[in-house]
């Protein structure tokens, strides 16, 4: 983000006469009751007792900021004061001060998520978004653009810029290959220097009156993405495990054996066997020359309801 400056207030001539108004009309009060030398050192008091008061100054922080509001002139006339010693009016009304070094961000936990060009392909990213007051230019800038910053509350500020920036990002991402989007500086750079993003972005800084930061702190495929790409990795790492299991000079396992102690020995795979064994007592006085016999687990192929078997 750029450094802050803390701009020269400009007190209008307006200001100054209002003031000799204020004095003279005190003297001229005074004079009615007093002679004309005390009528002088008591007008002299008040003022010094208004200007204590903060009815006719103000003394702003440093590093600070606030706009002044006319009660005569309402929204026709504001003006800013930035740190020091200034003078008002009466009928001026100092607003809250802010700091200048006051900072608008968001996106620390708002993760995007992005297509690239393969629609199957998808990309969660966080894109960190800074704002803060420019104070550069003109006394007169830095006092219009301060007005303007402040016209808006933070978060509606947040939604404002961060609509545009995402739909910047989203666009670029839709035509780039998902190997290149995981370079976050190079994809930064290359989406803020498009003549379209700078035009977008010069915009809402002039009309909010700040500068803009932007930064790419993550950019990485989703979950579903992952899972579509490890798993030709993970059946080809499959098969080859099996070819090495049942090679010459190996156990020389069978088709079946090779893919059960494949899957044991890989840890990402979801690999359960169930056995069951059966204890069944055959009688058959009469069969004499029985020699096999072939035994359906019950269930297997459904319970029948209805009738005696």
């Amino acid at each position: 983000m750029h450094s802050v400056e803390v701009p020269e207030t400009l007190t209008p001539e307006s200001v100054y006469h209002g003031l000799v108004f204020v004095f003279v009309s005190l003297f001229l009060v005074s004079f009615i009751f007093l002679p004309f030398a005390w009528a002088g050192i008591f007008a002299l008091a008040v003022f010094g007792a208004l200007v204590a008061s903060g009815v006719l100054a103000e003394d702003i922080d440093d590093w600070n900021g606030a706009i002044v509001f006319n009660y005569w002139t309402k929204t026709r006339t504001r003006r800013v004061m930035f740190g020091g010693f200034h003078w008002k009016l009466p009928w001026e009304h100092l607003e809250e001060t802010h700091s200048l070094k006051r900072e608008v961000s968001s996106g620390e936990t708002e993760v995007e998520n992005f297509a690239t060009n393969d629609p199957a392909e998808r990309m969660d990213v966080l894109l960190l978004i800074h704002m803060r007051l420019d104070t550069s230019g003109t006394p007169q800038e830095a006092a219009a653009r301060f007005i303007r910053f402040n016209s808006v509350e933070d978060h509606h500020l947040n939604i404002i810029v961060r609509k545009p920036v995402i739909r910047m990002f989203g666009q670029y991402y839709g035509g780039q290959e998902m190997e290149v989007l995981s370079r976050l500086t190079e994809v930064q750079d290359a989406v803020l220097d498009l003549p379209s993003s700078k035009k977008k972005l010069a915009e809402l800084e002039q009309a909010y009156g700040v500068h803009i930061g932007i930064t790419l702190s993550k950019s990485v495929p989703d979950e579903a993405t992952r899972q579509y790409k490890t798993t030709p990795a993970r059946a080809e790492a499959l098969r080859t495990s099996m070819d090495k299991l049942m090679a010459d000079g190996n156990a020389k396992l069978d088709v079946e054996q090779a893919r059960k102690a494949a899957l044991l020995l890989d840890p990402n795979a979801d690999f359960t066997e169930t056995h069951t064994d059966w204890s069944v007592e055959i009688k058959a006085p009469d069969l004499k020359n029985l020699r096999d016999i072939n035994v359906i687990p019950p269930g297997m192929f459904g319970d029948k309801k209805g009738g005696k078997k």
